[in-house]
C-alpha cells in the first residue's frame, strides 16, 4: 500500500482506491461518491463535492459545496449553496447563500441576501 505523509494532527481523511489503484476524483463512470461523517466538523478539503451541515472552519470542494454554516471561507470549483458563511465565498460558476461575512467571488452569477464584502461576478442578484 502507498504510504501516505500526514502530520499525525488529529484530522480526519478520507481516501478512495478502486482495486489498488488511489484516485484523486471520482471516475468519470460514478455518478456520485458519498462519505458520511457525523460529528464536529473543524475544516473540509475535499477533490470531490462537499455536503455538510454546520463547519467551524472552511470549506474547499473540487466541485460544489451545498452547506448550512460555514464559520470560515469557503472555495468550490463550480458552485456554492450555503446559509451563512462567516469568511469569504469563492466559485468557479455560482454562489447562492443567504448571508456572507466577507467577499464574494464568482465565475457566473451571485445570489445572496447579504453579504458584508465586494461582490464580483457577471450577474448579481439581491434576495429579500
Amino acid at each position: 500500500m502507498k504510504e501516505f505523509d500526514f502530520e499525525d494532527d488529529g484530522k480526519l481523511r478520507v481516501v478512495v482506491f478502486l482495486g489498488h489503484k488511489y484516485l484523486k476524483s471520482a471516475p468519470k463512470d460514478v455518478e456520485k461518491v458519498i462519505i458520511e461523517y457525523r460529528g464536529p466538523a473543524l475544516d473540509v478539503i475535499s477533490q470531490l463535492s462537499v455536503h455538510c451541515n454546520e463547519v467551524e472552519g472552511n470549506v474547499e470542494a473540487g466541485t460544489s459545496v451545498h452547506c448550512d454554516a460555514v464559520g470560515g471561507d469557503v472555495t468550490a470549483g463550480t458552485s456554492v449553496n450555503c446559509d451563512s458563511v462567516g469568511g469569504n465565498v469563492s466559485a468557479g460558476t455560482n454562489v447562492s447563500c443567504d448571508d456572507v461575512k466577507g467577499s464574494v467571488t464568482a465565475g457566473t452569477s451571485v445570489t445572496a441576501s447579504k453579504i458584508t464584502g465586494n461582490v464580483t461576478a457577471l450577474k448579481v442578484i439581491v434576495k429579500g
